[in-house]
């Protein structure tokens, strides 16, 4: 007895890093999220140029979803570590890794429930 089913196909998403600009003042300085929850999320960014405190506004889309996001946030930490060898992926750049956590400001709650199915969608509690 042949099935007369058709495969579909489901093509896997690296939930992250999720590409992204910080927006501070006329600067757009691009980032990648690490991790993402509705309070904020935890991002490397290319050089330490963010302090604590600093304010400005992130852009981004979520994957899969395309659900954009644009909300002011503020720097509430900034980390730097030193990457090993193996995950320096050119010779002439920065061995040390700078991450932010960012506070979203004013997040709308339609754009909080989007974070959340995103985080429900990959399994992140």
């Amino acid at each position: 007895m042949a099935k007369d089913r058709e495969e579909v196909v489901v093509k896997k998403i690296n939930p992250y890093p999720i590409r992204a600009t910080f927006m501070l003042d006329s600067q757009h300085k691009p980032m990648l999220i690490l991790k993402l929850e509705p309070r904020g999320c935890i991002a490397e960014i290319g050089e330490r140029e963010l302090k604590v405190r600093d304010s400005g506004t992130i852009n981004f889309n979520l994957p899969a979803s395309d659900t954009a996001i644009s909300v002011p946030v503020q720097v509430v930490k900034t980390y730097s570590r030193m990457r090993p060898p193996s995950k320096v992926p050119n010779p002439g750049q920065s061995k040390t890794q700078y991450l932010i956590e960012v506070h979203f400001l004013s997040l709308p709650n339609v754009k909080k429930t989007a974070i959340k199915n995103f985080m429900a969608k990959i399994g992140q509690r």
